[in-house]
């Protein structure tokens, strides 16, 4: 049940970004436009959770742990200084082992440095085209909760979808599916002539491109299908290839890569697009390149070979 677990645990964080933001900004209208009240009552909320994820959540005793054979028992005699010890040891030496010389290890680490489909369409959304093609302020919230909506439901099947017929085959197929309405939207731009956004009038506002508009919509909903429906599967994935001997370390290593991943390609995505001081590449350029690297993972994705249930460590129930 992995996908599906992820499919509601990261469903439920964009659910949770979109309450943090678009509520905060809701409580605000309801208090006399004071925007540090209502913030301060989103951390209350915030801090509520997290209290009842401490008090109510357990975690496994040291002695469970070591019948389940997750750390090693301490030999007769041992004192806690050496007990420690060698629990550190044996820690940092199943991460050398299953991370550093593994050909899963290394290559899941490559895999989360590396753009896993097209990021443009998620990444260019609020702040840069979309105002710009004369999009309201009214039209880009309305597009945001859609999308979100969308993602989200998109997260929750690509998550069921994969434990019913695979993580690597529904994960591969979704993200590499992004690709298609950034290619279709960068064709209509660079057919439209738009290549940079134009002059901004008086007032502040941008030419209102109608058509443009609409492919935008069309192309934000279908890349949040596809993007949803990968993202579950993707953390799923990396669940299945770490060792749960040190999974946390392994799995949180995996997804702050993915996070530095983001970084670097957004980085790009500035510099190429910004016609002043940067590359100044047109919009459809900047797309069609971000969905030619989007495919790289596909190959670094066929040589990961997940584990089998078979060669898992038995679990409480099965020993």
């Amino acid at each position: 049940e992995r996908g599906l677990a992820n499919g509601i645990m990261f469903s439920s964080t964009h659910a949770g970004y979109f309450l943090g933001g678009s509520g905060a900004l809701w409580m605000k209208g309801r208090l006399d436009g004071n925007f540090e009240a209502a913030a301060a009552v989103i951390v209350v909320l915030m801090a509520m959770i997290f209290t009842c994820v401490i008090l109510f959540v357990s975690e496994k005793s040291a002695a469970q742990q070591m019948a389940d054979g997750e750390i090693p028992a301490p030999k007769p005699g041992d004192h806690g200084i050496k007990v420690i010890a060698d629990q550190l040891i044996d820690y940092f030496s199943t991460i050398w082992s299953s991370v550093i010389c593994t050909r899963n290890g290394i290559l899941t680490l490559l895999l989360a440095i590396t753009p896993i489909g097209a990021l443009a369409l998620s990444m260019l959304l609020s702040g840069l085209i979309a105002p710009k093609i004369g999009m309201s302020d009214d039209q880009l919230a309305a597009l945001n909760l859609v999308s979100t909506l969308v993602w989200i439901a998109a997260c929750l099947l690509g998550g069921w979808l994969s434990d019913k017929f695979g993580r690597r085959l529904i994960f591969a197929l979704s993200a590499s599916m992004t690709i298609l309405p950034s290619i279709w939207v960068a064709a209509l731009f660079k057919a439209a002539g738009w290549s940079h956004p134009p002059a901004v009038s008086a007032d502040g506002s941008w030419p209102y491109e109608a058509e443009l508009i609409t492919a935008w919509w069309i192309a934000i909903l279908a890349f949040s299908v596809f993007s949803g429906g990968s993202y579950g599967v993707k953390n799923a994935f990396y669940m299945d290839v770490v060792n749960p001997k040190i999974a946390a370390t392994q799995f949180t290593a995996l997804m702050a890569m993915t996070n530095m991943t983001n970084g670097w390609a957004k980085l790009w995505m500035s510099q190429a697009f910004d016609h002043e001081k940067g590359w100044e590449w047109p919009i459809w350029r900047l797309l069609y390149v971000d969905a030619a690297i989007g495919l790289g993972f596909l190959l670094i994705l066929y040589f990961i070979k997940p584990v089998s249930k078979k060669s898992e460590p038995p679990g409480p129930m099965e020993t």
